[in-house]
């Protein structure tokens, strides 16, 4: 394993760690992410990520030496680094010295296959890192086929979804919209056998005869209950912002809406459990 020595808190490549862990611009503007963490790097690892360069502190190497040594043989260069470097980069209180720059998942060109029973969720406007996080984990354990997300969500590649989806970013098929009317646009435009647009980054695809039912979480006089749900044939779920929900132009592009009952004085669930009880709902037969 050949590890070049860091020891300049002023380095290029530890400046770029820095920028590629705290702005989503330089994120995009490079097509990379910085992974922390041992668990989360070889999780990018496992998952076919393009590791390109890893740091780990003198510690970190001993203590993973295994690990070290696989995420050593597939970047394209490895650094070892100091404790006072890690603690700088660091976006976690307790560093375990471990960091990785990756090449961002591309997307582009994908198509996404609409079919029978295919199911999707759609997060518009949610802001919360933890709450993204934890619903693309739960879709992964749910069996849900994919995710969207409209530009206006925080960033999928920032540190905290990366570390609240433990490693779930990686696995779930996840495709990002302008905007929700954009999204909605998209899947109308393929119902009335519209070409696709060229310039668009992921299609989609109907299979012959399949169609899906778009589903807005809102309380509304004509939404059924989450039991009442018809989960038959291919369907998606858009669940809005955490304080403001779904505006209504938004709901009003949609198929139909459901809502979560509930007991007490609770007037709302916090997002990501709403959306766990929604994509258990989804995965259920009738």
């Amino acid at each position: 394993m050949c590890v070049e020595q860091i020891t300049s808190r002023d380095n290029a490549n530890i400046k770029l760690v820095q920028k590629l862990l705290k702005s989503r611009g330089a994120r995009y503007e490079n097509r990379q992410f910085a992974a922390e963490g041992i668990k989360l790097c070889m999780e990018a690892l496992e998952s076919g990520i393009v590791i390109e360069k890893l740091f780990c502190t003198r510690t970190a190497l001993e203590k993973y030496a295994e690990s070290a040594r696989r995420l050593s043989a597939a970047a394209g260069q490895s650094f070892e680094i100091t404790d006072g470097i890690s603690q700088k980069i660091a976006d976690t209180k307790s560093p375990q010295g471990v960091y990785c720059i990756c090449k961002m998942l591309d997307k582009r060109r994908n198509a996404v296959t609409i079919g029978n029973s295919e199911k999707f969720l759609g997060l518009v406007d949610l802001q919360d890192p933890g709450n993204i996080g934890t619903i693309i984990r739960t879709a992964e354990a749910m069996g849900i086929d994919g995710v969207f997300m409209t530009a206006s969500c925080a960033d999928l590649y920032s540190p905290k979804v990366l570390r609240s989806t433990m490693g779930s970013a990686f696995r779930v098929p996840i495709y990002i919209a302008s905007t929700p009317e954009e999204l909605l646009s998209r899947f109308q435009k393929h119902k009335t056998s519209h070409p696709n647009d060229p310039s668009d980054d992921w299609t989609v695809r109907f299979a012959p005869g399949s169609s899906m039912k778009v589903v807005a979480a809102a309380l509304q006089k004509e939404s059924v209950t989450l039991d009442k749900l018809d989960t038959a044939g291919s369907m998606m779920v858009l669940i809005g912002n955490e304080g403001n929900g779904l505006d209504e132009a938004v709901i009003a592009q949609c198929d139909e809406t459901v809502f979560i009952p509930m007991e007490g004085q609770i007037e709302s669930l916090n997002a990501s459990v709403a959306a766990a009880l929604l994509m258990w709902r989804m995965t259920k037969e009738g």
